[in-house]
């Protein structure tokens, strides 16, 4: 409830971060970059969808270094580098944005993780 906090996204569980590590190869997903950057797409089979990324994740970290850290010019370069490791977390979506009627409702709503929120323009 907003007395308690949680505002209008309710009492939903913070999910877990995940910590991915790539190899070699395509991450087979879009990524946005916004402030924060946010997982748009998972392509299927590709190495992201096999490492649990889903859309609508939010990255929170790359190689060790979190987002204020690495100037948005670097951030195309330093997703090629291979190794890449991402922290991401996923996001927690209000109630009435998941119900929507488009299969991109969800993630075009406002979506509120780790007190980061991605309002679409």
């Amino acid at each position: 409830t907003a007395a308690d906090g949680e505002g209008a996204l309710g009492s939903a569980a913070r999910p877990e971060k995940k910590d991915v590590l790539f190899g070699n190869g395509p991450l087979g997903m879009e990524i946005v970059w916004g402030d924060p950057p946010v997982v748009a797409a998972v392509a299927e089979g590709g190495a992201a969808r096999r490492a649990g990324v889903e859309a609508g994740d939010v990255i929170l970290a790359i190689n060790g270094r979190g987002l204020s850290q690495t100037a948005e010019y670097e951030l195309d370069d330093t997703v090629r580098q291979r190794p890449l490791r991402l922290v991401l977390a996923p996001p927690v979506v209000a109630p009435e944005a998941a119900s929507g009627s488009s299969p991109g409702a969800a993630l075009a709503a406002v979506v509120r993780r780790q007190g980061v929120s991605v309002v679409p323009a």
